[in-house]
């Protein structure tokens, strides 16, 4: 998770706060992510621990981000626009399940 100390966050905002001011792109953003991730894999070599790091980070970062911003944006614009009538059927399918247990 990304919910490190005020004290790491103060060394840690910084230098990307001013990266971050450069990536206007998805292509910049890839770019960004890639060197932090060489980066980081470079200053602690190669291994299947430093990999699995960094597929964790990637992913838990994903999940995050889906948790708190992804959702609520989709739910909103479920309630701006309507569900889409699939999902309200498997949804119904699912409860079902649920009750059989």
């Amino acid at each position: 998770m990304p919910y490190i100390t005020h004290e790491l966050r103060a060394n840690i905002d910084p230098p990307l706060k001013d990266a971050s001011e450069e990536i206007h792109t998805v292509g910049d953003l890839t770019y960004a992510m890639t060197q932090l991730i060489t980066r980081y894999i470079s200053a602690h070599t190669l291994s299947y621990s430093s990999i699995a790091s960094v597929v964790g980070a990637l992913e838990s970062t994903k999940l995050e981000f889906h948790r708190r911003i992804v959702a609520p944006y989709e739910d909103n614009k479920k309630d701006i626009n309507g569900d889409v009538s699939g999902y309200m059927a498997c949804e119904r399918e699912s409860r079902s399940w649920q009750k059989i247990r």
